[in-house]
């Protein structure tokens, strides 16, 4: 715990995936990408729906990464970059 009385973790995708972690659990989260991009995917279809899910129960999320927006948008499907839009 911080000198704020604020509590930070982390935890992989994979975490979240399988369902270690429940995203719910943060008000806030930062998701980080780093150099992930189309070759890696930066949100699969499974994590777009976990994202979702938390941005509507009311989480705060901020995404970072070098591709994020190149990967979802340009290289994505229709439904990928509505998430895109909308996330």
């Amino acid at each position: 715990m911080s000198e704020q009385g604020k509590t930070i973790a982390s935890c992989t995708n994979d975490a979240v995936l399988n369902e270690l972690v429940q995203l719910e659990n943060y008000k806030t989260v930062a998701y980080i990408l780093g150099e992930e991009s189309t070759a890696d995917e930066t949100f699969s279809t499974a994590e777009q729906e976990k994202v979702k899910s938390y941005l509507k129960q009311g989480g705060n999320l901020l995404a970072t990464g070098a591709e994020i927006a190149w990967d979802l948008d340009n290289k994505g499907s229709a439904g990928i970059k509505i998430f895109a839009t909308i996330s």
